[in-house]
């Protein structure tokens, strides 16, 4: 928790620094706990959070209204689960009560760190060129 509170210390301080702009936060595993505790801060205009095989306190704050979230995640990720369970005591879980959630079967927690061809429905695409739908600003 400290480790945490620090970096979401100091990614607030990075993004005050640019308050004029408009923020998309993509996140990783534990830089996803990072981005909800900096997303706390009113003066910060965070338009979407991106969580990626994060593990999440089922007790944590939600990320105020106006911020869009999406959560990727995989039955198959067991890193994850472990996490919710050691981290968290319990309870963590891997899906969001509120927000997007979008599940890539048969990832590992690795797996997300790398740009393979996944399937998504009917259709096969890159994984990067997913994650990049997910954090381009729409017009």
């Amino acid at each position: 928790p400290f480790a945490i509170r620090t970096a979401a210390e100091k990614l607030e301080h990075l993004l005050l620094q640019h308050k004029d702009r408009e923020v998309y936060l993509f996140t990783k595993s534990m830089g996803g706990a990072v981005a909800t505790c900096a997303a706390q801060n009113p003066e910060l205009d965070i338009k979407k959070i991106v969580y990626v095989a994060a593990p999440h306190f089922r007790f944590a704050k939600r990320v105020p209204p106006p911020v869009s979230v999406v959560n990727i995640y995989s039955e198959a990720d067991t890193y994850q689960k472990l996490a919710n369970r050691v981290l968290y005591f319990g309870l963590g879980r891997t899906v969001l009560p509120k927000g997007c959630n979008i599940e890539i079967p048969g990832l590992r927690h690795s797996d997300f760190n790398h740009d393979m061809e996944i399937q998504m429905g009917m259709k096969k695409q890159r994984l990067f060129d997913f994650y990049r739908t997910l954090v381009t600003p729409s017009t």
